[in-house]
């Protein structure tokens, strides 16, 4: 296990290794991002919450949050201001997104960063 949990890291690593410029976090990701009458490969790779905040740290992000409620919460958990943006992105090959995928149908943002996350963050890729 800890073996799996050492390899999954270093792959986050190798696929961070050669971007530039801000990491897209969004709320959703749908196929209809993606540039049009382009192939890609898309690699998606679940990250620990600190590693998000640390990866947006690192490179910055963009944010393509689409739900208010959703941007305060992710503002709670990340202790960053994230604002809401009702643009859709589009996605070339090299961009990075993480989304947040919530587990339930009204979650509440947590009042203390110490608390247990319904989220799961996902390290999405397009190349």
């Amino acid at each position: 296990m800890l073996q799996t949990i050492l390899s999954l890291r270093s792959s986050i690593e190798q696929l961070l290794l050669t971007h530039e410029g801000p990491i897209y976090l969004g709320n959703t990701f749908s196929l209809g991002m993606l540039e049009n009458d382009v192939e890609f490969e898309i690699k998606v790779v679940e990250v620990f919450e600190g590693e998000v905040r640390r990866i947006f740290d690192h490179f910055g992000y963009h944010s393509v949050v689409t739900s208010q409620f959703m941007a305060t919460w992710y503002s709670n958990l990340l202790r960053i201001d994230v604002d809401l943006n009702d643009t859709m992105a589009k996605l070339k090959k090299g961009d990075f997104m993480i989304v947040g995928q919530s587990f339930v149908d009204h979650p509440k943002a947590r009042p203390n960063p110490g608390e247990e996350s319904e989220l799961k963050w996902l390290l999405v890729r397009i190349s």
